[in-house]
């Protein structure tokens, strides 16, 4: 089969995103870097606490992957089964993922293995993850809206807070309207192939929200989204601590949203850049200084980096995939035949 050809348009397109995200990339280290003091950064990270980086490592892993684990079954559970167990590894192949990928490919390749690992429709697991990065972003959101009244936060990012808010509260609201709904797949021979795949994908997709079709049902997947941020702002206070930095529940608060946000704009593989500005920005915010802040942003980023590589890629063994088994127009495929 011949490759499509791309119009200008899409080959600039094609070549802009990448341009960006090494861009952002690179401004955000240089600006964390830009006078960087090997002496003094080293003193910075050679005193590291033991029992905090315990107590992160603890509380992420046990608390934040295995929760959203919980989570990931939740959401799906209305378009079919996802051990507990699978859901684990399927996140840790996503943190794999977005290490060595850029632009947040880590989000395609998981929903790929959560297809794969399961049999679940790709365009139904595409919907119920969408569900949860719009659970995540709202209550992002939310502590961000709680950051705001315990710390002096420039008014661009009040205002980001606000807009981002609003535009969680709509799409969580269309996704009630959408789990309402009993749409049903189009026969081809009636539509027409193209027709009828377009419609029974978005139908499919739409089934991904089903978990809001019931009070009870999203009571439960509020209910764990707390508890997987509030692991989260639990594990950035221990993280804190572990290079000797007090962790007021401001700065943690602080820390956690802006990485939140920092992590969610393009950029390199590991969010290179961007995890180092805003982490950096958030501590300087509350009077660390410079060299320490980047300090700390360079061994947080190299623990969260370190040990979501290293759990990927077991759980990659485990499942027995590759990285050529994750891609999106194979399980796209599969679908189509469907049709």
């Amino acid at each position: 089969m011949l490759e499509e050809k791309r119009t200008p348009r899409q080959r600039l397109q094609r070549f802009a995103l990448p341009v960006l995200g090494i861009s952002l990339s690179v401004a955000g280290l240089i600006y964390v870097y830009r006078d960087f003091e090997f002496e003094a950064f080293l003193a910075s990270i050679t005193d590291i606490h033991i029992a905090p980086l315990l107590g992160t490592l603890i509380s992420y892993w046990l608390g934040v992957v295995l929760i959203r684990s919980f989570l990931i079954r939740h959401l799906l559970k209305s378009v079919g089964n996802v051990p507990i167990s699978g859901a684990y590894r399927f996140i840790c192949i996503g943190f794999l993922a977005n290490n060595v990928l850029p632009f947040r490919a880590g989000e395609m390749a998981r929903s790929a293995a959560i297809h794969r690992g399961t049999g679940l429709r790709f365009s139904s697991v595409i919907g119920g993850l969408a569900l949860e990065r719009m659970l995540d972003m709202g209550m992002l959101a939310l502590l961000s809206l709680l950051a705001l009244q315990m710390a002096p936060l420039p008014a661009y990012i009040r205002n980001t807070v606000f807009g981002t808010a609003l535009a969680v509260a709509a799409g969580l609201v269309i996704a009630v309207i959408l789990s309402q709904r009993n749409w049903h797949e189009a026969d081809a021979r009636e539509r027409g192939r193209i027709h009828a795949f377009i419609w029974n994908n978005w139908v499919r997709f739409s089934d991904g929200f089903g978990a809001l079709a019931r009070p009870g049902a999203i009571a439960s997947a509020v209910a764990l989204i707390i508890g997987i941020w509030a692991c989260a702002l639990l594990a950035m206070a221990f993280r804190l601590e572990a290079l000797g930095i007090h962790a007021t529940p401001a700065l943690a608060l602080t820390l956690l949203t802006c990485i939140g946000f920092g992590v969610a704009v393009p950029s390199m593989p590991g969010y290179a850049g961007p995890y180092h500005l805003a982490a950096a920005f958030a501590l300087e915010l509350h009077g660390v200084n410079h060299v320490t802040a980047g300090a700390f942003a360079m061994f947080s980023w190299v623990v969260d980096i370190g040990m979501g590589s290293a759990m990927g890629a077991v759980s990659l063994s485990i499942e027995g995939l590759r990285f050529k088994d994750l891609k999106r127009r194979k399980s796209l495929s599969t679908e189509r035949k469907t049709v």
